[in-house]
């Protein structure tokens, strides 16, 4: 990655839970179903494999997490691989996620240190396992090195937040036409970047496996399905909106944000002080959160406003601290919680292979086959088959939607809370998602709508970029 803004910032899904807790797979039981479904897929691609005595087989696994949910999978990838081409060969099992990615839990996994899945590493010979921090959106791996791609519930995660989505949290709920287009825009953009990097890393003849949310033909997607009642995308939205009415976060009125400049002058005279006291790096800040509507500004109208913005801690508080609080209060924090992903139709999946010319097609990449089911939600087919105390249901089930969620929730925040603030509001969204959940198990449930697709990277035409053609010579030079 050569030029600086092309450089990747880890976003969108950071860990929930402590590094090396294993939070994300102890809490994603659906998950492990859904990975499951791709297993014949898997495995017809390494029937067909190539694989010579002495040589590596190459597996990566993009956008891992903390690689417990594909461990089931992989030690079925690994188990055939032995028995259809033998031992005379490595197996190098290769983990894809985010810098910030919980590896420490994948390798405790693999070691047998921590509960989980049979270990391959510990039960098989001549298998190595790497990791990369990169990013799937730019190349991981050398070129035509990968003999076996595989990803699970990650590509829907976008490379940036196209835009923060006006009165509500994630793209299939935008009522603004031009932030509908931008993020669709986006995700065509993503979607066709990811193929093209995975083109270049596949050896010729190789196989890419995907299980990837999407939005069927019936509007269904995860979370969001027929046989639940209760959609987790809504509810999830309904609540955040329920802590800006209780006055635990801030949505501020478009009327009420171009008041913004007079509820902050108002507000340092209440706390016995003139904004001309304040450094000046000190008042450009807050000041900078202001548009410029405020000429026409009715005094009167916002009179009240600031009256509230310090509460008691006002005569108390420090002239920094005072200038935090006002800036926590003045920024929309419901605005700026917005889910970087986009789930993709199947019609959106298929437009980079639907014409011959197409980058993709023409990288080599041809679709062997597209597939899409519906995964039922492990939690709530136990609570219907067993019933049992809905409290407790409800406090297992929420890890399932926090470990994918906690991250949008909390960097929608003002910067100017303190993280354990910020810990404070986020535990008390999901504490009244779980009382939701606690008045009727059966009407939520984590059901899956998925894609599985088997990709091949079309022998005979490697897949060469400009920094491998640099180094071919010209057929003149040979004449």
């Amino acid at each position: 990655m050569s030029k600086d803004e092309d450089a990747f910032i880890p976003h969108s899904n950071f860990p929930c839970g402590a590094d090396g807790s294993g939070y994300y797979s102890d809490n994603t039981l659906c998950c492990y179903k859904l990975i499951y479904e791709a297993a014949p897929l898997v495995l017809d691609a390494i029937k067909l494999a190539s694989v010579k005595p002495g040589s590596v087989f190459t597996i990566a696994d993009y956008g891992c997490a903390d690689g417990g949910t594909s461990m089931p999978l992989l030690y079925t990838c690994v188990q055939e691989l032995r028995k259809i081409h033998g031992d005379d060969f490595s197996i190098n099992v290769i983990y894809e996620d985010q810098p910030v990615n919980d590896f420490k839990s994948l390798f405790l996994r693999l070691q047998g240190f921590m509960p989980g899945p049979k270990s391959y590493l510990l039960n098989f010979p001549d298998v190595f396992v790497t990791t990369c921090g990169t990013n799937f959106y730019s190349q991981c791996f050398p070129p035509q090195t990968v003999n076996l791609a595989f990803s699970a519930t990650a590509f829907h995660w976008l490379n940036i937040k196209p835009c923060d989505i006006t009165g509500a949290l994630d793209h299939t709920m935008i009522t603004i036409p031009e932030e509908a287009e931008v993020s669709k825009k986006q995700a065509a953009k993503d979607w066709e970047t990811i193929l093209l990097n995975r083109a270049k890393e596949l050896a010729p003849g190789s196989r890419m496996i995907l299980v990837q949310l999407v939005i069927d033909k019936e509007g269904q997607r995860a979370g969001t399905t027929k046989g639940t009642r209760v959609s987790a995308h809504h509810m999830l939205s309904e609540l955040w909106q329920g802590l800006v009415t209780d006055g635990l976060i801030t949505q501020l009125p478009r009327e009420e944000v171009n008041g913004l400049m007079d509820i902050i002058l108002r507000s340092m005279q209440l706390v016995g002080h003139a904004s001309a006291t304040l450094s000046h790096k000190r008042r450009v800040a807050v000041l900078s959160k202001v548009n410029k509507a405020y000429a026409d500004l009715d005094k009167d109208k916002f009179r009240e406003a600031g009256n509230d913005l310090f509460s008691a801690r006002r005569l108390e508080s420090s002239e920094d601290e005072q200038v935090d609080i006002l800036e926590a209060r003045t920024e929309n924090e419901f605005h700026n919680t917005t889910f970087a992903y986009y789930v993709r139709t199947e019609n959106e999946f298929r437009k980079p292979f639907e014409s011959k010319d197409s980058p993709v097609r023409k990288a080599g990449l041809s679709l062997i086959s597209v597939e899409t089911k519906v995964v039922l939600c492990p939690y709530k087919e136990k609570w219907l088959k067993n019933g049992g105390d809905p409290k407790e249901h409800a406090h297992w089930y929420i890890p399932a939607i926090r470990a994918w969620s906690n991250t949008t929730f909390a960097s929608g925040l003002s910067d100017s809370r303190s993280s354990e603030e910020k810990e404070r509001i986020v535990d008390e969204l999901f504490q009244r998602y779980e009382n939701e959940v606690a008045k009727c198990p059966e009407d939520h449930g984590l059901t899956l709508s998925m894609l599985t697709w088997s990709l091949e990277k079309r022998r005979g035409t490697p897949f060469m970029d400009a920094a491998l053609l640099e180094y071919v010579p010209k057929l003149s030079e040979f004449n």
